[in-house]
């Protein structure tokens, strides 16, 4: 089980997990260097964590998203091929949008992951629309 996944919270906090994927200290060096505003703290995946369908992994992760101080979850994919893949997945109580990001090396994943913290995070769904008015 080979996983790295990290939380950016309102606060200012990225939190990740590190255990044992490819890159993982060269991405945690490259995010510290690039994400001067935003500090780096440790937090533990759910067991089996890497080895789970990305529907299970961001079912896994909805209860730390649920925390109104967490924006986002992402973590790297311990079988990238040649390079480092990582899931970013912002999530609230009725939706979750996943953007996969890849890249060559840490710096420019790291680049990336900045640029996708920046964005504003997903609008909530619309409300539902008002049943119609029965006829007379």
């Amino acid at each position: 089980m080979i996983a790295l996944w990290l939380v950016w919270a309102a606060a200012a906090d990225l939190a990740w997990v590190s255990v044992g994927a490819p890159g993982e200290q060269a991405v945690h060096s490259e995010l510290a260097l690039g994400l001067d505003e935003i500090g780096l703290r440790d937090a533990a995946p759910p067991d089996g964590f890497a080895a789970m369908p990305v529907a299970e992994q961001v079912d896994a992760l909805r209860p730390l998203l649920a925390d109104d101080e967490v924006r986002a979850a992402a973590w790297l994919d311990p079988n990238p091929g040649d390079g480092l893949r990582l899931h970013l997945v912002f999530a609230t109580e009725t939706r979750a949008v996943v953007r996969l990001v890849e890249a060559g090396d840490a710096a420019e994943l790291a680049l990336a992951v900045r640029e996708l913290l920046a964005e504003p995070p997903p609008a909530p769904p619309p409300p539902p629309a008002p049943e119609p008015a029965p006829l007379p």
